[in-house]
């Protein structure tokens, strides 16, 4: 997952296209409002200044071009539902039959589902709303039918 920062943050750095061998520079105007449900990406609209004029590249309307854009690259990132997101930025998690608080750090909230880091692939963690949390409290799954 690559993190743009805040807007005014990638607005400082140049946005790189390029299109075969042509390139163009570009600047980071905004981003759409809209997370793809299956990437959880956000389309960007970055500006070009004259497209159609920048030497013997021209950036033809409806054009798909590669873009390089400044961020900060980050590991071990994992989508969790936002309803297992506890008090004090925790989950709960689930190892052998009892459950543990541990805390996360939030990367992004979008649509119900939190971007955090902090857990690993192997850890279980709680979706279910409880009444009250007491550090190795006994649970058990229920099996769906």
């Amino acid at each position: 997952m690559v993190l743009l920062g805040s807007i005014s943050e990638a607005k400082k750095y140049p946005i790189h296209l390029t299109n075969g061998t042509q390139k163009w520079s570009a600047k980071f105007e905004r981003m759409l409002g809209e997370v793809d449900p299956t990437t959880h990406t956000q389309s960007v609209i970055a500006l070009v200044p004259n497209p159609y004029t920048s030497g013997n590249a021209t950036l033809e309307f409806g054009a798909f071009v590669s873009a390089e854009m400044h961020g900060e690259m980050l590991k071990n990132v994992t989508v969790i539902p936002e309803l297992a997101l506890q008090q004090n930025e925790e989950v709960y998690l689930l190892n052998d039959g009892k459950l543990t608080a541990k805390p996360v750090r939030i990367i992004e909230r979008n649509q119900g589902e939190v971007f955090v880091t902090g857990l690993n692939a192997r850890e279980y963690v709680c979706v279910t709303q409880l009444d009250s949390f007491v550090s190795e409290m006994s649970v058990r799954i229920q099996k769906e039918d």
